[in-house]
């Protein structure tokens, strides 16, 4: 009943803590963007004021800023909020200058981290109460859930990056037909997003909004080359970056584009191809590492369900340091072998 009450308690708290935080944006320099609309209470950063280093030597003033206006925050609050993602806005990460999508980085929404944090409590909960028979130790580990929404963020950050390269790389068979055509190099990125629509069917695809706002910036009689270059830049892609200089240098220079667009495109192809390969080879090891992560619990969990005097010893005091011990050690593991199955190209 105890363990009850504390975990709704944690619940509505961090309810409260999202519903709060959403209403302002947090850049990487440490910039408050409020939304539209709503006046941010910055004044619960003075909370956090005595957990960060150098705070009590320096006078915070904070205050509601005006809705659509920004302000610089003090030093030490710039480097929290950097830290801490619970001080990042809802949405996509975006450029606050033109409002494009800036794939080196994720920002979960309220209801993304609200989610993981969740779930990541419920699992830590789990744990605590099959190791330990406490619910007491159980609510405390669950004040570690928060760390799991910024390793999902960096998952879910690679993922999107990945799925760019594979649409980036049909863009690019698109551009090269059209080259070959005889069109130019801004005729040739028009058509391709032609291509890509009648290829996906989401218009939210990702390299569908990309090529769209390299037409609109030609059409604002901008320049292919600073377009592409700032995609590449956003993208934080290598092919990306190598395609958009190759492509300028040739441009610029009188080079063979049609045969630099193929021979991009099947370097491209190569890699995604052998990165797939390499996940084959590797997917019966992934399989075989998370069965030995959960053989531990499950052989722990028939233990206490069939033997409950025989594992009566393991929750007393000194059970508890061995079982915190042993706890530690399967983190470490799981850390280790995570790393070692997961290979770069």
């Amino acid at each position: 009943m105890i363990a009850a009450v504390i975990c709704i308690a944690a619940g509505v708290a961090a309810a409260v803590l999202f519903s709060l935080l959403r209403h302002g944006k947090c850049d990487d320099a440490g910039i408050l963007y409020p939304e539209k609309g709503n006046a941010a209470p910055y004044s619960i950063l003075k909370t956090f004021k005595k957990s960060i280093p150098g705070a009590r030597d320096q006078k915070l003033h904070l205050k509601a800023a005006k809705p659509g206006k920004k302000f610089n925050m003090p030093g030490f609050v710039k480097k929290a909020a950097r830290s801490m993602p619970l001080f990042h806005g809802s949405g996509p990460a975006v450029s606050h200058e033109a409002g494009l999508i800036r794939y080196n980085t994720y920002v979960l929404t309220s209801a993304e981290k609200f989610k993981y944090w969740l779930l990541a409590a419920a699992v830590l909960f789990s744990v605590g109460f099959l190791f330990f028979k406490s619910p007491y130790i159980s609510a405390f580990l669950c004040g570690f859930s928060f760390l799991y929404p910024p390793y999902k963020k960096k998952d879910l950050m690679t993922r999107r990056k990945n799925l760019l390269n594979q649409q980036f790389r049909d863009a690019l068979f698109s551009i090269a037909s059209s080259l070959s055509s005889g069109k130019s190099v801004e005729g040739a990125f028009r058509a391709a997003l032609d291509d890509l629509k009648i290829l996906y069917d989401d218009e939210n695809a990702l390299i569908i909004k990309e090529f769209e706002l390299l037409n609109r910036r030609m059409d604002r009689n901008e320049t292919l080359d600073r377009a592409l270059l700032d995609f590449a830049e956003r993208a934080d892609i290598e092919d990306i970056k190598n395609f958009a200089d190759v492509l300028i240098i040739c441009k610029n220079t009188g080079g063979n584009l049609i045969e630099v667009v193929r021979n991009a495109s099947n370097i491209i192809n190569q890699k995604i191809d052998i990165k797939n390969e390499m996940q084959v080879v590797i997917a019966e090891q992934k399989f075989s590492q998370k069965v030995l992560n959960m053989v531990p619990f499950g052989l722990l969990s028939m233990m206490a369900a069939g033997s409950p005097e025989y594992m009566a010893p393991l929750y007393s005091l000194k059970g508890h340091m061995a079982m915190f011990l042993v706890l530690m050690l399967l983190a470490a593991s799981y850390v280790i072998s995570s790393k070692i199955t997961d290979i770069e190209i």
